[in-house]
């Protein structure tokens, strides 16, 4: 697999400076055989995201992700660090 992806991440204040957004856009080849890189498609997507931050000490984020791609649309929840 190989992608470039780029974000822009917005703090608030809103609930003590806990919530924040996310937008993001990335392109991608994910490769099936490692001797021909050329024959992957290139996958483009999109999405924005929304954090709830869980404790501020260790950054851990409640992570909620939309995202839009050549296949549709995705929806994504994680708890992790996100920022």
């Amino acid at each position: 697999m190989f992608n470039f992806e780029a974000e822009y991440r917005l703090r608030t204040s809103w609930l003590k400076d806990r919530v924040g957004f996310v937008g993001f856009a990335g392109v991608g080849k994910v490769f099936g055989d490692y001797n021909s890189f050329s024959d992957a498609d290139i996958l483009p997507m999109a999405g924005v995201g929304a954090r709830y931050m869980l404790q501020q000490d260790s950054r851990m984020n409640v992570r909620f992700d939309n995202t839009v791609g050549r296949e549709g649309v995705m929806f994504y929840f994680g708890i992790m660090e996100a920022f």
